[in-house]
């Protein structure tokens, strides 16, 4: 499915079918894809404690605050 929605948008953004990668070739480009970013391979919910967490490291105090 993922393979047709792209090769699609593809084709009507203006790409030729002759620069197109192979069917092979996506899948594997996709596995790829599932490897590097978490959303190709984790939950949902996992995703967004993800995304929630601060950039930063928590701090001794921020921890015994976030324990009350």
């Amino acid at each position: 499915m993922v393979v047709e929605r792209t090769r699609a948008r593809l084709l009507a953004t203006g790409f030729d079918e002759e620069h197109l990668p192979s069917r092979v070739t996506f899948c594997r480009l996709l596995e790829d894809l599932k490897w590097r970013h978490p959303k190709f391979r984790l939950g949902t919910r996992r995703i967004r404690d993800i995304a929630a967490r601060s950039a930063g490291v928590y701090e001794p105090a921020d921890v015994f605050a976030l324990m009350r």
